[in-house]
């Protein structure tokens, strides 16, 4: 019989752990021809060699984020205030909603018309060649924040039919649509 135990700790995970720069790897063997006592030895090696690595490691992992609704980046203006409002801040992430209910507020892949955005633009969004989260990410680079693109799913709109293009989906695919 064989028991094989394993643990792996991503880079990423163990980042300014210092002493640790690789992937951390043991595997036991306990065989019934072996000497018990032997394994129980490299048992209780792994166990504080764990121990060590989670005690003296220096895990610096924090995320201080701050969740961006959609309505606050319908402008570079918009942008651009929210962005010096940050300076100083303390945070190392954004997480910008992108999507809102069935629009969207980001341009289509540019470069690959294959998968092209299906959804339109959010509504609020006045300037038709501005791209929110592209500008995002240009102005978010120069203050070393990362980016995360967040959406909502499921919402395609809210109860006030009237301000929907008719090409929206909940018009050109009803059958798609449930309502509560």
């Amino acid at each position: 019989m064989k028991v094989h135990h394993k643990l792996f700790c991503h880079p990423e995970f163990i980042e300014g752990c210092g002493f640790i720069k690789r992937i951390v790897y043991t595997s036991i063997h306990l065989d019934y021809n072996r000497d018990t006592q032997h394994d129980k030895k490299i048992v209780v090696k792994s166990i504080v060699l764990l121990v060590f690595i989670i005690l003296f490691s220096n895990l610096n992992a924090s995320i201080r984020a701050l969740w961006v609704p959609i309505w606050e980046i319908t402008s570079a203006e918009k942008v651009d205030a929210m962005m010096d409002e940050l300076k100083g801040k303390n945070l190392n992430q954004l997480l910008i909603q992108v999507r809102y209910r069935g629009d969207a507020a980001y341009s289509p892949n540019l470069q690959d018309s294959t998968y092209a955005n299906p959804e339109k633009r959010y509504h609020a969004i006045s300037d038709s060649l501005f791209d929110p989260l592209e500008y995002i990410i240009f102005k978010a680079k120069m203050q070393n924040l990362e980016v995360h693109a967040w959406f909502p799913t499921f919402v395609i709109t809210g109860h006030d039919l009237t301000r929907l293009d008719s090409t929206h989906v909940y018009f050109s695919h009803p059958e798609w649509v449930t309502s509560d």
